[in-house]
């Protein structure tokens, strides 16, 4: 099922995919979880959202292209691993590593599908990463490789966009993954039931330019191993995310680098998670309240 949040009346919606144009509302039919998309898959009410798909009651269908979108995961914590593709770690300076290097995102990052990306005021040397991001659909601590796969509740695009001059300036990457608006999600959350067998091919595009192409194939630690690496030490909870890792391709490793301009137009296409679609846009301090 391919899962989205939308806002309408004020309010958060939980919405599916019936055909490439058209959802059916779910808050309209009386599909309501605290969790929103990251905690149906697990939800007693699953079975209900697939009823409701079939019937597709003609007072719940939206068109997708009005849409105010919200980000499809209400994540409490994000975590990315960085240096995830031999091709990514072969044009940075950076050693491969021997396990998953891992840095936090912060919530107050997020910004959705089509919202714009924020080039914030600090620094013009915001480069794109686009991703695959994990959703863990249910706590979970401890987790074995071979259970991991079952704690998951979805899957999405994620833009990881990092401002290389703050998270160079020293050894942890936290301040260069922290501004504002800069970590782009969604359009939709697809759950296990729907997902690709034969993995994700990744493309990242600006301006319509083919800029990075990988595939989840290529991963030096895939998702179960991420998953039994970062929940043997941190307790995962319901919408948590996890990021994957980016292609080869980003801007700082070009000669001469390459960073996103104001105005850019960023696009992250994966194997069934459809497009992330964000134009770049000034930031400034004020943002976020």
């Amino acid at each position: 099922m391919r899962l989205v949040e939308f806002w309408e009346d004020h309010g958060r919606h939980l919405a599916a995919f019936l055909s490439e144009d058209t959802l059916v509302d779910l808050t309209r039919v009386g599909i309501n979880i605290s969790g929103g998309a990251s905690a149906l898959y697990f939800s007693p009410l699953w079975n209900a959202a697939q009823d409701a798909l079939q019937k597709a009651p003609r007072h719940a269908l939206r068109s997708a292209k009005s849409l105010k979108w919200a980000t499809p995961v209400r994540p409490r914590r994000i975590f990315g691993v960085g240096l995830n593709y031999l091709l990514h770690v072969k044009t940075t300076p950076l050693d491969r590593p021997s396990h998953p290097v891992w840095f936090e995102r912060g919530v107050h990052t997020l910004v959705a599908h089509e919202e714009p990306l924020l080039m914030p005021e600090q620094s013009p040397q915001l480069d794109w990463e686009g991703e695959v991001a994990v959703v863990i659909g249910q706590p979970t601590y401890g987790t074995c490789r071979d259970d991991a796969p079952g704690m998951i509740s979805g899957i999405t695009l994620f833009n990881d966009a990092s401002v290389r001059d703050y998270q160079f300036r020293g050894p942890q990457w936290t301040l260069g993954k922290n501004f504002i608006g800069t970590g782009a999600c969604g359009p939709w959350l697809l759950t296990p039931d729907e997902w690709p067998s034969g993995g994700i091919c990744l493309t990242t595009r600006i301006n319509g330019e083919m800029v990075q192409t990988g595939h989840t194939q290529d991963l030096l630690f895939d998702i179960p191993v991420l998953i039994e690496d970062l929940s043997a030490v941190v307790p995962l909870e319901t919408g948590d995310m996890i990021l994957t890792g980016t292609p080869g391709g980003v801007g700082f490793t070009r000669n001469p680098p390459r960073f996103l301009q104001i105005g850019d137009d960023c696009v992250i296409q994966g194997t069934g998670l459809g497009q992330l679609h964000n134009v770049v846009q000034a930031g400034n301090r004020n943002e976020g309240g």
